[in-house]
């Protein structure tokens, strides 16, 4: 005994490394449930003609808070998308340090009312300048409990507000609290250097040598899409739904194109220009290329003069019935009038609802309605197709447009609609079932659906010239089409558009005490140290004491 007693009192560090790991086999701490991962995407954020939209932020290190019980920049608050109101989130933008929201397990499973507040929410996310980092997180079962526990201290705090708090329960509750440390450590967003809209077009031509002079009609469908995340912009119906008739009917009257028997006197051009939720600045680029062509002995070059009309195609899987949106009512006699005529005609004939909708151009807006709108501005006859009835229908900017929200049955029918009534004006027949052996496939639509809903299309993600969806559909149209893409580029001085970096990033989530936790720790360890070694240094005196103790005892029997 007297040698263990002259090693630890000459030797202090061995008896502190044998004593210090004492107190880490007695604290049960679990390392998996106090951090957590989780991908995130970042909110939308974009100039367009030199005004802001959406977030400027990225990273963050602050306290998780609820909705309720948020106060200072210091805290992020952490939430569900269907809690989260207009006004919550302008309050939070103004005096919080961060967001962080959970979407719904099922998009679907939200309530009429639900949607309706997030689409607010969505508007007025997209319609200002957030200083604050804010980003999404897809369902999880780990985040789903991070947010309950949140929700939980929530309650808890407010039970202990409503009755009377001692002064020992008050330092016992901040001293022992748990809480969540939320860290995104991501990159400063910068604007990303080479940002194109690429537009792809297609051409069939006309019979004969001279079809370049021959009346051109063009189909129009802008392919990108546009929500509050970049990264969950997949736009299903507005404009997947249009990309994917495009196609179809490209597919159909490429056949009826290839043989000399059924090649009509119409050059038919089907264009996929980008840029269409930035104001429709792809078909901008392609009218200026067209106007601006020298080269007129090229197969891809359109003469606007020869130009017949415009049809543009934009959300067409919304209901069966179809809305023709024009700039000015069409008077009897025009090309316009005849087209829409003989819509009316099909539909008619299709027990199918037809409606025209007059809008006139505003000038004094920053976006455009609607799509053929830049071409009635250039003279040029045009018209939109739609299943909406107006161009400020929440269905075209939101993240509920899905794969799973778009009935096949209703584009199906839609399409077919549409490929009878160009078939009716290219080859002039007024009869009924003009393409009997060119069907409209509904797996064609289906497959089309798999493709386009599975590719984000926010126009900094598509922004690069070998992005991956471009060469797919230009891929695509080469099938059935001479194709050619060209890339419009913002002005460098004075740019129309100016993308940025960063759309997703992984959130660190730690469960974490107060720091007044690690000071009362650090005493109590400490003091426990300290006697420990005073124990060890006494233990002669201790020793001595317990073997008079235990011979008197020895005595007394």
């Amino acid at each position: 005994m007297d040698e263990v007693y002259e090693f630890f009192k000459n030797f202090f560090p061995a008896g502190f490394l044998l004593t210090f790991p004492i107190v880490f086999l007695i604290v049960p701490i679990q390392y998996s449930s106090a951090s957590n991962e989780f991908s995130a995407y970042r909110m939308q954020q974009f100039n367009f003609y030199g005004v802001s939209h959406g977030c400027r932020s990225s990273s963050f290190s602050l306290e998780a808070k609820s909705l309720k019980t948020w106060k200072t920049p210091r805290h992020c608050v952490i939430t569900r998308l269907k809690d989260l109101t207009n006004y919550k989130f302008l309050d939070i933008a103004q005096q919080a340090g961060a967001l962080l929201v959970m979407l719904p397990k099922e998009m679907t499973s939200l309530s009429a009312d639900e949607k309706a507040s997030v689409v607010d929410l969505e508007k007025a996310m997209l319609s200002r300048d957030v200083n604050i980092p804010v980003y999404f997180l897809l369902w999880e079962k780990e985040l789903q409990n991070i947010i309950s526990n949140v929700d939980i201290l929530t309650a808890n705090d407010d039970m202990k507000s409503d009755k009377k708090e001692t002064a020992v329960d008050a330092l016992f509750n901040s001293v022992f609290a748990m809480g969540y440390q939320i860290v995104v450590n991501a990159p400063k967003p910068s604007p990303l250097p080479h940002s194109h809209i690429p537009v792809l077009q297609g051409k069939l031509s006309a019979y004969g040598s001279q079809s370049a002079m021959s009346p051109t009609i063009v189909i129009v469908a802008h392919y990108d899409s546009q929500n509050v995340v970049p990264e969950l912009s997949f736009g299903a119906d507005s404009n997947g739904s249009g990309v994917i008739m495009l196609l179809e009917l490209a597919r159909m009257f490429s056949k009826l194109y290839s043989k000399t028997e059924t090649q009509p006197r119409y050059n038919l051009v089907f264009l996929l220009p980008g840029g269409g939720k930035l104001s429709y600045l792809g078909s901008k680029k392609w009218i200026e290329d067209q106007s601006e062509s020298a080269d007129q002995s090229d197969e891809s070059s359109v003469l606007l003069q020869n130009v017949a009309f415009v049809v543009c195609l934009d959300s067409l899987a919304a209901s069966k019935g179809i809305y023709a949106h024009v700039s000015k009512p069409p008077k009897n006699g025009t090309v316009i009038s005849k087209v829409l005529q003989e819509l009316e005609n099909v539909a008619s004939e299709e027990s199918t609802d037809f409606q025209i909708v007059h809008k006139k151009i505003n000038l004094g807006e920053q976006m455009l309605a609607w799509e053929h709108e830049r071409y009635s501005m250039k003279r040029i006859p045009a018209f939109t197709l739609s299943s909406l009835t107006s161009h400020k229908d929440s269905r075209r900017n939101t993240i509920f447009d899905t794969k799973d929200t778009v009935n096949l049955n209703n584009l199906h029918h839609n399409t077919k609609l549409v490929a009878e009534t160009l078939a009716r004006l290219i080859y002039e027949f007024s009869d009924s079932n003009v393409l009997p052996a060119h069907k409209v496939e509904l797996d064609s639509l289906k497959y089309g659906l798999e493709f386009i809903s599975s590719h984000p299309r926010s126009m900094q993600i598509i922004a690069e010239r070998d992005n991956s969806l471009v060469i797919s559909l230009h891929n695509i149209m080469k099938r059935y089409l001479r194709c050619n893409v060209t890339m419009m580029q913002a002005d460098k001085n004075d740019p129309e558009f100016v993308f940025y970096d960063v759309t997703k990033s992984t959130v660190h989530i730690y469960s974490v005490k107060p720091a007044i936790f690690d000071l009362v720790l650090t005493f109590i360890i400490a003091v426990y140290l300290t006697l420990v070694y005073y124990t060890i240094q006494q233990f002669p005196l201790l020793y001595s004491t317990i073997s008079a103790t235990v011979a008197a005892k020895k005595k007394v029997y």
